[in-house]
């Protein structure tokens, strides 16, 4: 049986993040490399920018450019497969990397 801290810690979870995220962090036991995972995915979520497919303009996710110790890191998309190029220099062009994810390249996929 829970506690009623957990299910009100789960309930102000799921009204501040929202269900979907709520969910996933109470489905499995955390550990720190989830934990972190799960926060930079909340604070994108929040946070971020809505990423479209270049190709076929469909929504692909939020995500957040961090720059950290001399790199950028994208939070949010650990969960997508997707190629990045630069468009120029202080711009990024996303797109599915599947062609069965994305509109645009769906009828690519026969050619060799």
């Amino acid at each position: 049986m829970s506690s009623p801290y957990t299910r009100f810690g789960a309930s102000l979870l799921r009204a501040v993040f929202g269900p979907r995220f709520a969910d996933r962090l109470f489905a499995h036991p955390l550990d720190r490399a989830r934990t972190v995972r799960l926060l930079k995915g909340g604070i994108a979520g929040l946070a971020g920018r809505t990423v479209r497919c270049s190709i076929c303009g469909q929504r692909i996710g939020r995500v957040l450019a961090v720059a950290r110790k001399g790199r950028v890191e994208l939070w949010g998309m650990d969960a997508h497969l997707v190629r990045v190029d630069f468009e120029d220099r202080a711009c990024l062009r996303f797109s599915h990397a599947v062609a069965e994810n994305c509109a645009g390249l769906r009828h690519y996929e026969d050619r060799p």
